[in-house]
C-alpha cells in the first residue's frame, strides 16, 4: 500500500468523525461512504476495485454454498461484509451457511449464529419471508444437549459484523455516535485488508458432471435455484469477433419479463489458462420493475457437461438499483480458467438465478433535463437525459441530494465509454460542488447501443449549506467514445 492511499485512508478515517452534526450521526450508506472517500482523495477506479472486491467475495460465497462449503462460505460472507458492512446478501449468506451447518453437526453456536444473522437481515428489511421462515424454524428446534459426549469444538470463524440500522431521516431519532465510530473502524479494516492482500487463489476446478442440487427447504433465499422450463434461446453478438462462444439465454420461470437483447464477448488463452470476458444486456418487457438480479453463466464443453460457471450480481440492494419496463440492464463478468484453453468449450448458457420484483413506483418521473458538452460530439453520438427521482436532505450544518438520471442513447452509433460530471449550484449559479463519474468503462467490454439507457444514482454532501441555499444541478458529459464493430 502506497503513501497515498495510507493518507486517503487517515483522512477518510477523520471525515466520518467529524460528521457530528446531529441528524448526520446515522448508519451511512456505501453510496454516501463512496462519496466520501472520493472527496478525500480515492480515484474512481481504486473504488471501484473496492466494489469488484465486494462481488467476489460474494460469487465466491454463493458458488461455496452451491458445493455445502459452509465453512469457506462464511469465511467469504465475512469478508463481503467487512468491505461493505450494510450488504444484506453477504447478511443472510452467513445466515444460511451457519443454518447448513446447525444442520449436519447440530452445534448450538450454528443455531444461534443462524438466528442472529438472520435477524440483521430481517431489522433491515421488515417482512423479509425467508428470515421470517429460518427463525421460526430455528426457534421451535430444541437446544442439543449431550451428557455422554462433549460437543466438537466450534470452527474459530471472525467475530460476526452487525448490519448498521437504515438511514435516518430528520424526522426520526439519530444514532449515537457510537455507531459511526464502529462503521468507521469496520471500513477501515476492511479498506486496509483489501489493498495490502495479495491476489487470491484461483477456486478447485469444477468436476465435469457437475448439476446444481435443487433444495426444498421454505427459507431459502427467493427464486435461489431456477429449473429450466422453456427452451434455450440462442443470442447472437450483435459485435463480431473471431474469439466468440455461441452464447444461449436458458429461460425459466424467474426470468419472466425480461429479454436478453445484446451479448458481446471476448476470450483470449494459452495452453495453461483460458481469459473470458462477457457482457450484455437485458431488457425489462414486464409489468413489474426490478430492484435484484442475479445471473448464473455457464460455460459447457464438448460434452455437455458445465466446467465452469459464474455468478453475477447486477443490482446491489445499497445503491438503490430499480430497473423500470422498457429500461435495458447491462451486465459484465470476467472469467479466468486454469488447465483450459478456449477450445475446449462449446457455449455458453445464461439464466436468471434470482430475482426481486416490485410495483413501478408512482413518483418516478421522465423529466428531460439539458444535456451539457464539454466538446463537440461526433457525428452520431447524441444521448438524452431524463430525471427518475431526487430528494434533498437538510441538516443543521449541511444538507445532502441525491438525484437519480436516466441517460438514453439517442444517437446512431454503439457507445463503450462514458464519463459525466455533475454541479451543484447556488442561486447566483455558483458551484458549490462537483462530482466526476465514469459510468462505463471502454475496459470492462459494455456498450449502449442505438435506443438504449443506462441509471446512475448522484448524492451531493454540502457541507455548510443549507437546503435552501441550493438552486439546482447540472450534468456535463465530459467524455464518450464509440464502439467499433
Amino acid at each position: 500500500m502506497d503513501n497515498n492511499q495510507d493518507r486517503h485512508l487517515e483522512a477518510f478515517y477523520k471525515k466520518l468523525l467529524e460528521l457530528k452534526d446531529k441528524e448526520a450521526q446515522k448508519a451511512l450508506t456505501q453510496e454516501e461512504l463512496k462519496n466520501i472517500a472520493l472527496e478525500l482523495g480515492f480515484s474512481e477506479d481504486e473504488w471501484h476495485l473496492v466494489e469488484e472486491k465486494v462481488d467476489g467475495h460474494l460469487k465466491n460465497g454463493q458458488t461455496f454454498l452451491e458445493y455445502k462449503n459452509w465453512r469457506d462460505a462464511i469465511k467469504e460472507f465475512e469478508q463481503a461484509t467487512q468491505l461493505s458492512p450494510n450488504n444484506l446478501a453477504a447478511t443472510y449468506g452467513q445466515a444460511i451457511a451457519f443454518y447448513s451447518l446447525y444442520k449436519e453437526d447440530k452445534q448450538n453456536v450454528f443455531r444461534e449464529k443462524a438466528i442472529q444473522y438472520a435477524r440483521i437481515r430481517l431489522k433491515n428489511e421488515p417482512g423479509h419471508e425467508p428470515s421470517i421462515r429460518m427463525i421460526s424454524e430455528l426457534q421451535k428446534q430444541p437446544k442439543v444437549t449431550n451428557t455422554f459426549n462433549a460437543p466438537n469444538p466450534a470452527p474459530q470463524f471472525q467475530t460476526p459484523l452487525k448490519t448498521p440500522p437504515p438511514a435516518i431521516t430528520p424526522r426520526k431519532s439519530s444514532a449515537s455516535l457510537v455507531v459511526v465510530a464502529a462503521l468507521v473502524g469496520v471500513m477501515m479494516v476492511g479498506l486496509i485488508a483489501f489493498f495490502n492482500a495479495k491476489s487470491s487463489s484461483e477456486r478447485e476446478q469444477i468436476e465435469d458432471n457437475y448439476r446444481p442440487t435443487t433444495t426444498t427447504d421454505s427459507w431459502k433465499e427467493e427464486n435461489s435455484t431456477p429449473n429450466a422450463v422453456n427452451a434455450p434461446q440462442n443470442v447472437t453478438p450483435i459485435t463480431k469477433r473471431k474469439h466468440q462462444f455461441p452464447t444461449k439465454f436458458i429461460e425459466n420461470k424467474y426470468s419472466e419479463g425480461l429479454k436478453l437483447v445484446s451479448i458481446d464477448q471476448s476470450k483470449s488463452g494459452s495452453s495453461r489458462r483460458m481469459y473470458y470476458r462477457l457482457a450484455g444486456a437485458f431488457q425489462v418487457t414486464g409489468k413489474q420493475a426490478i430492484k435484484g438480479l442475479t445471473l448464473k453463466v455457464d460455460f459447457i464443453d464438448y460434452n455437455n457437461k458445465v466446467a465452469a460457471a459464474e455468478f453475477v450480481p447486477i443490482f446491489k440492494r445499497y445503491n438503490k438499483s430499480l430497473a423500470i419496463p422498457g429500461d435495458y440492464i447491462h451486465f459484465k463478468t470476467y472469467k479466468s480458467k486454469p488447465n483450459y484453453s478456449p477450445d475446449d468449450f462449446k457455449e455458453i448458457r445464461i439464466s436468471v438465478h434470482t430475482i426481486q420484483r416490485s410495483p413501478v413506483p408512482y413518483n418516478l418521473t421522465k423529466k428531460v433535463i439539458p444535456t451539457n458538452w464539454a466538446f463537440d460530439p461526433a457525428t452520431g453520438i447524441k444521448l438524452e437525459l431524463q430525471e427518475r427521482t431526487q430528494e434533498l436532505k437538510n441538516f443543521s450544518r449541511s444538507c445532502s441530494h441525491r438525484v437519480t438520471v436516466n441517460f438514453i442513447n439517442k444517437g446512431s452509433v454503439p457507445l463503450k465509454e462514458l464519463k459525466v460530471e455533475i454541479q451543484w449550484l447556488d442561486h447566483s449559479n455558483n458551484v458549490l460542488k462537483s462530482q466526476i463519474r465514469t459510468l462505463m468503462y471502454k475496459s470492462s467490454g459494455m456498450v449502449i447501443r442505438p435506443g438504449q439507457n443506462i441509471i446512475h444514482h448522484f448524492l451531493g454532501y454540502l457541507k455548510d449549506v443549507n437546503a435552501s441555499q441550493l438552486k439546482g444541478y447540472k450534468i456535463n458529459i465530459i467524455d464518450v467514445e464509440e464502439a467499433l464493430n
